[in-house]
């Protein structure tokens, strides 16, 4: 039972909806910062993640209650576990991302990260031995169709922006 709610919705469908909003904006400011403005991405990607988590952090006081650290080996633990998903998640994949926003938009972008459930059953095949029905790769395959249609129609779209501005 949620403590939290606003008619019909729950305060977690509410934080899960305001994140996807600020989400998108975030990157539509992050897109004119790097590419209309030549900042450099790791250096828009640092103050990024920054703010964020400083907004993070005064937000969990609020709402989370934090858990007692009791032996080093859970110390040792949790900054493992923190140092690889800075590595990997805030580092790698979110430089990547925007490396990928230089050459496609914004539109795109978002689309193409509907995806994510794919790496997810993915993993949770690989991991966790779960099955993925035919119906979900039948999706998939469809899915992929659609992508490749939105990347031919962007692609012909921006060569036709290249062609008007030489005229």
């Amino acid at each position: 039972q949620e403590l939290w709610s606003l008619g019909a919705y729950s305060l977690s469908e509410m934080a899960v909806s305001i994140s996807a909003l600020t989400s998108v904006i975030g990157w539509i400011y992050f897109k004119k910062l790097t590419v209309k403005t030549a900042y450099p991405i790791n250096l828009a990607n640092g103050y990024s993640f920054l703010i964020a988590g400083t907004l993070g952090l005064l937000i969990s006081f609020f709402f989370e209650s934090f858990p007692k650290i009791d032996s080093s080996e859970n110390i040792i633990s949790l900054s493992w576990q923190i140092a690889y998903i800075t590595i990997v998640h805030s580092i790698i994949c979110y430089t990547l991302y925007a490396m990928a926003l230089k050459r496609f938009s914004i539109t795109f972008m978002a689309f193409a990260g509907i995806s994510n459930p794919v790496f997810t059953a993915l993993y949770g095949s690989l991991f966790l031995d779960e099955r993925v029905d035919y119906t979900f790769v039948i999706c998939i395959f469809l899915f992929s169709i659609g992508l490749y249609l939105f990347y031919l129609d962007e692609k012909k779209s921006s060569f036709i922006k290249k062609d008007s501005i030489r005229n």
